[in-house]
């Protein structure tokens, strides 16, 4: 139930804190798990902008239609 602007601040804050770049003085191990982590996050931003682009997009096709609040 967070706003875009929540989603992205959150984002940007993770994203920072966990960059592969920040660790990759301290070891290849480290740095592996840091990049899996990044992409982990990368996947949950997509998910859900994914799943906020499809409710709208099924908002404006059925807008007169839908009898209840689809967010």
């Amino acid at each position: 139930d967070a706003t875009d602007d929540e989603v992205r601040k959150a984002y940007r804050r993770m994203a920072i804190e966990h960059h592969p770049d920040k660790v990759a003085a301290l070891g290849d191990d480290i740095k592996a798990a840091a990049t899996k982590k990044f992409q982990e996050i990368n996947n949950a931003k997509e998910r859900i902008q994914t799943i906020r682009e499809f409710q709208v997009l099924v908002f404006l096709v059925h807008k007169d239609s839908v009898p209840f609040d689809v967010f």
